[in-house]
C-alpha cells in the first residue's frame, strides 16, 4: 500500500535530497527522515560500535551495505506524513525500488553528471568514484542509475544547477499539482 501522504526523494549524492527535503518537510508539516541516518543506526546496532555509511561501504562492500539499507527501508514502510531522503544508490536494488514505491510518492531530483562532479570536487568523492573520479566514469554510472530512478519516479524534477532552496520550491509546486489530480 502506498502512503501518498509521504514523499520519497531519490537522486544522486549531492543533488539536494537532504537540504531540499528538510525544507519540503517543514513547509508541508511532515517529519523529515534521512535514510542514511536510519542505515547508520542499523550499522551501529549490527556492529556494536559507531560506523558511518561510507566506512561501512568501504569495509564491507556494496552488497552488504544494500542489505542494511533494505532493512532500514523496512523501518519506514508503514510511516506516514514523512519526507524520506534516500541514499543515492538505494533505488539501484530492485527490492528497494519496490519498497520506495510502497512508502510514498517518489520524486527524482535529476541532476546532470557535470554538475554532480563539480559538487563532489568541492566536498568528497562518493565511494563509487574514488578509483576513477572522472566525468566519464560518473556518466557511465549516472546512465545506469538514471534508468532505475526513472522507472519508479512519479515526478521528475530537472534540477540542473539549481540551488537546494529552489529545488525545494519546485518540488512543492510539483507535489501540489500531483495532489490536485
Amino acid at each position: 500500500m502506498t502512503h501518498h501522504s509521504n514523499v520519497v526523494l531519490i537522486g544522486f549524492k549531492s543533488c539536494g535530497k537532504t537540504t531540499a527535503g528538510r525544507v519540503v518537510a517543514q513547509s508541508l508539516h511532515k517529519r523529515f527522515v534521512d535514510l542514511d541516518e536510519t542505515v547508520e543506526r542499523e550499522i551501529n546496532r549490527e556492529l556494536g560500535r559507531n560506523c558511518t555509511c561510507a566506512d561501512y561501504y568501504a569495509q564491507y562492500g556494496a552488497a552488504s551495505f544494500r542489505k542494511v539499507e533494505q532493512r532500514a527501508l523496512q523501518h519506514h514502510r508503514h510511516d506516514s506524513n514523512i519526507v524520506l531522503a534516500t541514499g543515492g544508490g538505494a533505488p539501484v536494488d530492485s527490492m528497494n525500488r519496490k519498497l520506495l514505491k510502497e512508502i510514498g510518492t517518489v520524486c527524482y531530483i535529476k541532476t546532470p553528471p557535470h554538475v554532480l562532479l563539480a559538487r563532489y570536487e568541492q566536498t568528497r568523492m562518493p565511494p563509487f568514484l574514488e578509483d576513477e573520479p572522472t566525468l566519464e566514469a560518473l556518466t557511465r554510472i549516472w546512465r545506469k542509475r538514471d534508468e532505475a530512478y526513472r522507472c519508479i519516479a512519479e515526478l521528475v524534477l530537472e534540477a540542473g544547477e539549481l540551488p537546494a532552496h529552489e529545488v525545494a520550491r519546485l518540488l512543492m509546486h510539483m507535489l501540489a499539482g500531483e495532489a490536485g489530480r
